[in-house]
């Protein structure tokens, strides 16, 4: 009875204890992993909490629980329209420990100044808010790993950018840039780079200097030409160029040997260049909505091929050799203007989604039936009589057949 008398005492005490903390750094709390009353009570996260959220709580300043995290590395303060963001970063500028921070989704106009306070930062997500510029004194956040600022309205980047001499990761995506500083060049850490839906008519040449990149999207843009540069970034894994304007690609794009995915679907290419066969690395390779209107023999050289888009172009005969591919997976030709399925089709046996739709085909061959592997075949809006859809139907009973006319 008396241990149990004590036991009560004690909890009262981390009640009492724990309902002097504010409310909202309680909730922030719950996201720590040792959260528990008595751990509160105790003090034990003063020292021991590393991270805190506060998504969607409202509040006008933040908790001052906050700065007695004597270890914090990261902060998220994520749906909170009335707090004061000059207010927030002289604040959070006090905590040492801050490596991470991510304000996304506040509804703020512009980035203060005070944000060249947080010189410890390796993580910085500014993103989803209405920001239109980017102050010169993110330069001053020589650490920075991480820079996120996507879905926002920035039309422009300081030549400080270049100052991020750590940066790896910098996503732009979703904005309203129509240039970069030829500064970018000097972000010569960076491996990954996005920047699709933006408005940009041209790449600096600089782009060339960023020679550790891996990834670079400038999809959904303006581009009609992008500058032989590009061609430097000699260890790209995936190039995304879709959805601009472009009437050819470089000559020397056969450089970029370590290539796997490739998109310039959605331009208006009405020819490849004889070096784009030389990227025999490649396993996605999309050239969907574009003026092609023959397929060179040369794309047998891509036989790493498991994804191939060549979709709404204006293609007339499929050449043997695009039938060697025997990787492929995934085969797109709709929206052309072919008439024959050649037999050699039975060669790709790994294939398992083929899409013919809206082209011209009548029949296809029986061979068709020898794709044991292939579960989706679309033959929508073609004129294929309904005695022979069933022939195919027996021919693949295993395969879900889509037919639209």
């Amino acid at each position: 009875m008396k241990k149990l008398f004590f036991q009560i005492l004690i909890s009262c005490a981390a009640l009492q204890l724990t309902a002097q903390i504010n409310p909202s750094f309680r909730v922030a709390l719950k996201y720590w992993e040792k959260w528990n009353e008595e751990s509160i009570a105790g003090d034990e996260w003063k020292t021991k909490v590393k991270d805190l959220s506060f998504l969607g709580q409202t509040f006008s300043t933040l908790p001052k629980e906050v700065f007695l995290c004597k270890n914090l590395n990261s902060l998220r303060i994520e749906n909170h329209t009335k707090l004061n963001f000059q207010d927030v970063l002289l604040r959070i500028a006090k905590i040492d420990s801050l490596t991470t921070f991510s304000y996304q989704d506040n509804q703020f106009d512009s980035i203060p100044k005070q944000i060249g306070l947080l010189k410890n930062l390796k993580e910085l997500d500014l993103s989803l808010n209405n920001c239109t510029s980017i102050p010169i004194q993110i330069g001053e956040l020589k650490n920075l790993i991480n820079l996120v600022l996507h879905n926002n309205k920035l039309i422009s980047l300081p030549k400080q950018i270049g100052e991020l001499k750590k940066l790896i990761f910098l996503d732009l995506h979703s904005n309203k840039l129509t240039s970069l500083p030829e500064q970018i060049g000097q972000c010569k850490n960076l491996k990954s780079l996005s920047l699709s839906n933006n408005e940009l008519s041209t790449l600096p040449e600089q782009i060339g200097e960023l020679t550790k990149l891996t990834g670079l999207n400038v999809a959904e843009n303006k581009l009609i030409s992008i500058p032989v540069e590009i061609t430097n970034l000699v260890n790209l894994e995936s190039l995304d160029l879709h959805g601009n304007d472009l009437k050819a690609l470089p000559e020397q794009i056969g450089k970029l040997k370590k290539l796997r995915d490739l998109d310039i679907a959605g331009n208006a290419l009405s020819a490849l260049p004889v070096q784009i066969w030389e990227l025999t690395n490649l396993t996605g390779f999309r050239v969907a909505v574009n003026k092609l209107s023959a397929i060179p023999h040369q794309i047998n050289q891509l036989y790493n091929l498991t994804d191939l888009n060549l979709s709404y172009n204006q293609f007339t005969v499929l050449p043997a050799q695009i039938f060697e591919l025997e990787h492929l997976e995934f085969l797109d030709l709709r929206g052309n203007q072919l008439t024959e399925l050649p037999h050699h089709i039975v060669k790709l046996q790994k294939l398992t989604h083929l899409d013919l739709s809206q082209n011209k085909f009548t029949a296809l061959p029986k061979e068709i039936g020898a794709l044991q592997n292939l579960l989706t075949l679309d033959l929508s809006y073609n004129p294929i009589s309904t005695t022979e859809l069933e022939k195919i139907k027996k021919l693949l009973p295993n395969c879900t057949i889509i037919f639209a006319s």
